[in-house]
């Protein structure tokens, strides 16, 4: 094998990973006076260490060999060939590790979309004199219901008539009487039911799933509304959940 050879062989080789002598030396446990050896053709390595530094470029023990043993021109071109190949396989690996890592990412992101986006129900009372407005928001991570305001009416409503209270006291259930949120008011003087009614705003954060009434979707709510001392002073509804 020509000394020369090998050592224009490992300084190109070297130079193209834009490495120093120092740092192959360390990659190769060895000096820096060895890598100057070898480049200058002083001196060649062993069979080991050949193999060795072989792996480290990624090519063959056997084409090492080859190079080093052809003329100087064929020695360049050979390598800028086996380079070449090699960058292309590199980069066909890469094109492909991306999209895979793409394709995943995208099919985990659609998924989670439609497993964590909400559905949104409307709320609607069936008593004529109780009206809401709220939605119930139902989703694995974060479902609401949101009663945004109520609204009494019979027939002394807009009268002077119309129902007056110092306090109320609010709760919402389920359709198994599972108590879910409650509210309370209360005024110094009397006010008009709906002027109460109207800033109410309940929400309900399903979030934290602590037993089972928050494992299924709600269908019926019961909605109660006590003011007074007499039990039979208050005002109730059933409120229906549908698609909005």
């Amino acid at each position: 094998m020509s000394f020369q050879n090998f050592g224009k062989i490992l300084a190109k080789m070297r130079k193209e990973k834009n490495m120093t002598q120092e740092e192959l030396a360390e990659k190769l446990n060895v000096s820096s006076k060895t890598i100057s050896k070898w480049e200058t053709g002083t001196s060649i390595p062993d069979i080991v260490m050949l193999d060795s530094i072989a792996k480290y470029f990624k090519i063959s023990f056997h084409d090492l060999l080859d190079l080093c043993l052809s003329e100087e021109s064929s020695i360049e071109s050979e390598i800028n060939l086996r380079m070449k190949k090699y960058t292309r396989a590199v980069k066909k690996k890469m094109i492909f590790i991306t999209l895979l890592i793409a394709s995943i990412y995208s099919g985990i992101y659609y998924c989670l979309k439609l497993y964590y986006t909400p559905h949104v129900y409307a709320l609607t009372s069936d008593n004529d004199y109780l009206l809401i407005d709220g939605t119930y928001l139902d989703s694995p991570v974060g479902s609401k219901i949101v009663i945004n305001s109520l609204y009494y009416s019979d027939e002394f409503t807009n009268t002077d008539n119309e129902l007056k209270l110092n306090s109320y006291k609010i709760y919402v259930y389920d359709e198994n009487d599972n108590l879910l949120l409650q509210g309370e008011r209360i005024n110094d003087k009397p006010r008009k039911i709906n002027d109460m009614l109207m800033d109410e705003n309940l929400v309900f954060d399903k979030r934290l799933k602590s037993n089972n009434i928050f494992d299924h979707h709600f269908k019926v709510l019961a909605i109660v509304i006590e003011y007074g001392e007499k039990e039979t002073n208050q005002i109730s509804c059933l409120v229906k959940v549908f698609d909005d």
